[in-house]
């Protein structure tokens, strides 16, 4: 088959169109120059149509089950499921890779449609840039990472894709965070192009807000889609382990939250014109370390499925380029940009945001990388895991949630009116000390930090309901802050109050544990698509009333020679009963671990409403109703 050749073709036809594209708005030709519009929009549609079609290609090749391409032997075999046929082609390093260039086009193609009726000469400039973008990494593809290699000779059966990837979580998790981290490209080429010509319109803050937006929501579904994913995936109970991968993640979305809070200073009073400028390209220079992270090995992480060494140096070169690009123009062209604002309260108040996102990330970004630098100045391995991000990081959650709650607050002038906010606060202190005192088992101390968690969280949630009554109200906003209150409540209760139990069982016996009953009914061995599992079935119930069946297994992959255990799982608003399954005893008995985490649906809740309220904000935007 020739289909490889024909991909490797449109490749190359690809990046021929990228930088036709990041060339065009420099070309003096009077014919160029006379038809820049029509003749740049072609090569947009250009530029996506081969990328389009190159992918297309590695998805047919891994469907058909080609194994002479190196990438599908890797990642794929004759009895997994299409479904995750089709999701292996984004699994592997050369097909996320190829993946993220068609993501790049896709927003390209948006960019020039949405500008089309006021194509100047700066939005061609932008253009310019996001055909840089996709040249150098569709150039990456060609000379590191072709997708379309071929081995010979062929191999009769694939390699397999990685059991903990055969998921529905990598159909979402993946696409979602790199729709976030290509977003921003196009908030990082239109800030360029501004820097260079050394004038930043008015409307700037404007202009890039709804790519922010945009980004954001894709990033933020994509970090909680994930850690749902590791949550039900990796039998740990948890769902976020301060990891590399997620904290690669993380970055850019702490920067993109500061950054959304600057334009909304910078939008209504010209504030913080610097600040917004560089949070503007960092936001899009954190999403390129964040696929270096995952994508070179250079950090090791339970997350990361695709690393490549031998590629990491043309990801880092890629990186240093556009960082010494954007870093080297904000130092020699930034000028004087705007008449300095009368500073009011509001606006201390989001510089403060401003800076507390910042100091959070630098957080992130140096527990990530110490123990790196440790190794490469040779004195030694040292270990950064939880401990250091919790000590560091729950402070400025307990500020954030201050800060999310004083901006809810009448203005001081009208001190008469908050006298509904101090009972509501009263109220909230009573629910947070009723749940404390409910939940926590009778030898145990006080814990005061819970408490106080949840009373900030529930103060935050409840001042929002109440805000929403009496309006006038930025739904946006008061969605996403509610949002995050739900999920540092309910991360709260499944962090000091989850409940376990490890124990061993045989077909037909039975345990109680947190208030219910689980009854082992049945031991079974099924044949998978892929696999063969042995599963057990446990029956749920409370005062003799049964509430749901739960099916925990333990599968094996022959081609990987790997067993996984899959985790038997039933949420409710109260809590998520946590089954999995562990060691065989023989005759049916299994040892198992049982948790009761409560309220863990909430966690999840939360992150859709914080992802929501970017969607409304996005959509008022659109239709010209700010709430900036």
């Amino acid at each position: 088959m020739i289909l490889a050749e024909f991909g490797y073709i449109t490749l190359i036809a690809s990046s021929l169109s990228a930088l036709l594209l990041a060339m065009l708005p420099y070309i003096k030709f009077n014919f160029v120059m006379n038809n820049c519009k029509s003749i740049m929009t072609a090569t947009v549609f250009s530029l996506f149509f081969f990328v389009a079609t190159t992918f297309g290609i590695l998805i047919a090749l891994l469907v058909q089950d080609d194994f002479s391409v190196r990438y599908v032997a890797n990642h794929s075999n004759h009895l997994l499921p299409t479904l995750y046929k089709v999701a292996a082609s984004w699994a592997g390093h050369s097909g996320s890779m190829l993946f993220l260039v068609v993501l790049f086009s896709i927003w390209s193609l948006l960019f020039c449609c949405t500008q089309r009726h006021r194509f100047n000469q700066d939005n061609q400039r932008v253009l310019a840039f996001l055909g840089i973008i996709n040249a150098i990494f569709l150039l990456f593809l060609i000379f590191f990472s072709n997708p379309f290699t071929r081995i010979f000779p062929a191999p009769l059966e694939g390699g397999d894709l990685n059991p903990m990837l055969q998921d529905i979580g990598l159909i979402f998790h993946p696409p979602l965070l790199y729709l976030g981290y290509s977003a921003f490209a196009v908030v990082f080429s239109i800030t360029l192009t501004y820097l260079i010509k050394g004038n930043f319109p008015s409307s700037f803050a404007l202009d890039i807000k709804p790519w922010v937006l945009i980004g954001w929501v894709f990033l933020t579904l994509g970090i909680m889609l994930g850690a749902w994913w590791a949550y039900y995936e990796l039998g740990w109970g948890g769902w976020w382990f301060w990891d590399p991968s997620e904290n690669a993640s993380l970055m850019p979305w702490l920067i993109a939250t500061a950054l959304l809070h600057s334009l909304s200073a910078n939008i209504k009073s010209n504030a913080f014109p610097y600040w917004t400028i560089l949070l503007a390209l960092c936001v899009f220079i954190l999403s390129l370390l964040g696929i270096f992270i995952v994508r070179s090995g250079i950090l090791t992480s339970v997350h990361a499925f695709a690393q490549d060494n031998s590629r990491g140096l043309g990801l880092l070169i890629i990186f240093c380029f556009f960082s010494l690009l954007a870093f080297g123009f904000f130092a020699t062209r930034l000028k004087t940009l705007m008449t300095p604002p009368r500073y009011g309260f509001w606006l201390y108040l989001l510089l403060g945001v401003n800076i507390l996102f910042s100091l959070a990330t630098f957080i992130v970004f140096l527990g990530s990388f110490y123990p790196l630098f440790y190794h490469i100045f040779d004195l030694g391995s040292i270990s950064v895991g939880a401990p250091y991000f919790n000590k560091l990081f729950l402070p400025l959650v307990i500020l954030a949630l201050i800060g999310m709650s004083t901006i809810l607050l009448p203005p001081i002038k009208k001190w008469r009116n908050g006298l509904p906010y101090l009972i509501l606060e009263i109220l909230s202190v009573g629910i947070a000390y009723w749940i404390v005192i409910s939940y926590l088992p009778k030898a145990d101390t006080f814990p005061w930090q819970a408490f106080l968690f949840l009373i900030l969280a529930i103060t935050l949630i409840i001042f929002t309901l109440w805000k929403i009554v009496i309006g006038p109200r930025n739904l946006a906003m008061l969605l996403s802050h509610s949002g995050i209150a739900l999920v540092v409540f309910a991360t709260t209760m499944a962090s000091y109050f989850t409940q376990t139990q490890n124990i061993a069982l045989a077909p037909h016996q039975k345990t109680a544990f947190a208030g219910y009953h689980l009854a082992y009914k049945d031991f079974q061995n099924l044949l998978g698509s892929n696999f063969v599992t042995e599963q057990a079935q446990f029956l749920l119930s409370k005062e003799a009333l049964p509430i749901a069946t739960i099916y925990t297994e333990k599968r094996y992959y022959d081609v990987r020679d790997v067993q996984m255990s899959e985790i038997g799982i039933n949420s409710t608003p109260k809590g998520d009963m946590y089954i999995v399954m562990g060691d065989k005893r023989g005759n049916g008995a299994f040892a198992f671990r049982i948790q009761y985490k409560p309220f863990m649906i909430w966690l999840w809740i939360g992150g859709f409403c914080i992802a929501l309220g970017g969607v409304i904000g996005l959509l008022q935007r659109v239709r010209g109703k700010r709430y900036d």
